[in-house]
Order: structure tokens, then C-alpha cells, then sequence
């Protein structure tokens, strides 16, 4: 469960990727006359949307909250972001909720079996996600990674 908290998806880097480039053109942008707000408003609502685990919805929440600080969002915009933020974090807990159910069903006991994963298996998980990370990379490359 850890793992799920702490990691991000290839798909929601560039939903990040393409935020950050909106935020950065926000002075720009309401230059030529665009309602900033509402355009980030949107792009904060896909973010969400699009976010898949803790660590992706605490990225989305950092930008927002910079955002807010910096003036560039209105409270009612906050608060609408961060009604739709709970909204998909209960998503989550629903689902990790179904999880353990069906576990249990099955006589697992989910936080037994993680509490049971040895630093050797963590540690070896990481490097499988590092090596497929990469295995990704080349493919995009165009080298075919059979």
C-alpha cells in the first residue's frame, strides 16, 4: 500500500507536464485577455481527475495551494478543487476498501502479507520498476525491447 501512495504513472506526468506549462503561462495568458482562473480551474480539475494514487493528488494539491497563495485562484475555485480532491481520495479508500474485502474473503489478511515484505523484496521492486521505466524509455526511442 505504500507503493501505491508514493508513486506516479507515466500518464499523470504529463497531465503534470502539461499543468506546469499552463501555470507558467499564466502571466501571458491573462495579458491577451484569457481568464486565468477559470483556465486553471480546468486544468487543476483534469489533474484530479487524472490522478491515480496519494502521490499524484499531493502534487496537484502543492500546485494548487501555490496557486491560491499566489492570487491565482479565488476561494470558491479552492474550495470547489478541494471538494473534487476528497471526492477522488474517497474514490481511492473505496477501492483499497474492496481490496481488503475480497482478501479477507479469500482468508487473506492484507496488512499481515505487508508487513511480512522483506527489505530484499521492497528493494527488489524498486529496481524491477527502475528497469521497466527504462525498458520504456528505449521504446519510445524506438528500440525495440522485444
Amino acid at each position: 500500500m505504500s507503493r501505491f501512495a508514493n508513486t506516479t504513472s507515466k500518464e499523470f506526468a504529463q497531465v503534470a507536464g502539461h499543468l506546469d506549462a499552463i501555470i507558467k503561462e499564466t502571466e501571458r495568458l491573462s495579458a491577451a485577455g484569457v481568464d486565468t482562473a477559470a483556465v486553471l480551474e480546468d486544468a487543476f480539475s483534469k489533474a484530479i481527475d487524472s490522478a491515480e494514487t496519494q502521490a499524484e493528488i499531493n502534487q496537484v494539491v502543492a500546485r494548487m495551494n501555490d496557486m491560491a497563495a499566489a492570487g491565482k485562484l479565488a476561494t470558491d475555485q479552492v474550495d470547489r478543487l478541494f471538494t473534487q480532491t476528497g471526492a477522488r481520495l474517497a474514490s481511492f479508500n473505496a477501492g483499497m476498501r474492496q481490496a481488503s474485502e475480497a482478501a479477507q474473503a479469500l482468508g487473506v489478511d492484507l496488512g499481515q502479507f505487508a508487513a511480512n515484505l522483506t527489505p530484499e523484496f521492497i528493494a527488489l521492486d524498486a529496481q524491477l520498476d527502475r528497469l521497466i521505466a527504462h525498458l520504456d524509455d528505449l521504446e519510445e526511442e524506438g528500440i525495440d525491447t522485444g
